[in-house]
């Protein structure tokens, strides 16, 4: 079921159509990767895989959960994995912090210079980091009145 502000509609081929998987086996893996990055896109907040293999039944092209993790995997660059959420955002860029309104659930990236305090706190205490990830959790200017 889309979530508020979604614009998911179907993309040709009935939802309870018997040749669905037929259609489906004949798509691209780039093709599947469009279907993907539309849902992910439509979508004010990050999805999950569940979620957007549930959404992909509403376009006519039904994705399995794993389907979606292995597509969302070679998406790379193209999205965000948000790990609090376990859930996926279009990226815009190389994301610096992401913060997460508890109220409405939209991500933000900040482009901060955090990794450089990182860094150097690692370096400090001989550690080297593979990957850093900053998420804030709390709320947003427009949930901040409610």
């Amino acid at each position: 079921m889309p979530e508020h502000g979604e614009q998911i509609r179907p993309l040709g081929i009935g939802a309870g159509s018997k040749d669905t998987r037929r259609e489906n086996a004949k798509r691209t893996p780039a093709e599947l990767e469009e279907v993907v990055m539309a849902i992910v896109r439509a979508s004010p907040r990050p999805l999950g895989a569940y979620r957007i293999a549930r959404q992909s039944r509403v376009l006519g092209v039904p994705l399995a959960p794993n389907q979606v993790y292995r597509i969302l995997d070679r998406l790379g660059g193209r999205v965000h994995r948000v790990e609090t959420l376990n859930a996926y955002f279009e990226a815009g860029g190389q994301p610096g912090a992401i913060t997460i309104c508890r109220g409405c659930g939209r991500t933000r990236t900040l482009d901060a210079g955090y990794e450089t305090e990182v860094d150097r706190l690692c370096r400090a205490a001989g550690f080297r980091p593979s990957r850093v990830i900053v998420e804030v959790v709390g709320v947003c200017p427009d949930c901040g009145g409610k």
